[in-house]
């Protein structure tokens, strides 16, 4: 999903990357480093399911059980299964198709 639009293009040494855009969240310009690291997971992992717009939002609001929320469902979803050697975007940015 795309909730917010984030999804973008980066263009850079003669290849071309899919990234997700921080500053298509209102309000993320004003969270701490930490916090924007965050919000750049949950973005790329964001399915409607898992991580969802609203929780997406509670982190941008700063809503404590909703970061929290947040926090632990975004741990779940990055640990490494058996089934899935590598959790989505593990290794930064995709390469665009």
């Amino acid at each position: 999903m795309n909730s917010y639009g984030s999804l973008a293009r980066l263009d850079l040494a003669g290849e071309t990357f899919l990234v997700h855009r921080l500053d298509a969240v209102p309000g993320s310009e004003h969270l701490p480093l930490s916090h924007k690291i965050l919000l750049e997971n949950l973005l790329r992992h964001e399915d409607g399911r898992t991580v969802t717009a609203g929780q997406i939002a509670s982190l941008v609001r700063g809503r404590v059980a909703g970061v929290t929320d947040v926090r632990r469902r975004i741990l779940a979803v990055t640990r490494v299964s058996p089934r899935h050697q590598r959790s989505p975007g593990a290794d930064g940015p995709r390469r665009a198709a």
